[in-house]
C-alpha cells in the first residue's frame, strides 16, 4: 500500500499518469528469506505442473470430442 501511495503521489500526466522512476528506485522493497523463496517457488511449480496438465488433457479431450461428435450426430455411433 505505501509503494503504491508513493507511485499515485510522484505520478505526472493527465491523460496517461505515470510515476516517477527518481521517486520510486529509492523506495526499499522488501526481499523474504531463502527459505520462504524456495517454498514460493515449490508451490509454483507444483501449480504450473497442474495447469499444464489440464491443458494437455483438455487438448486431448477436444481432439476426442471432434473426433466422436460427427459419427454421433450422423447416427455412425449410438450411446
Amino acid at each position: 500500500n505505501e509503494f503504491v501511495e508513493a507511485a499515485v503521489q510522484s505520478s505526472t500526466g493527465s491523460k496517461m499518469p505515470r510515476a516517477d522512476w527518481n521517486v520510486l528506485q529509492n523506495y526499499l522493497i522488501p526481499m523474504p528469506d531463502v527459505k520462504s523463496l524456495n517454498y514460493f517457488q515449490k508451490m509454483m511449480e507444483q501449480g504450473l505442473q497442474h495447469i499444464f496438465q489440464s491443458t494437455k488433457e483438455n487438448r486431448e479431450l477436444i481432439r476426442i470430442r471432434d473426433w466422436l461428435l460427427p459419427m454421433l450426430m450422423n447416427g455412425q455411433v449410438a450411446v
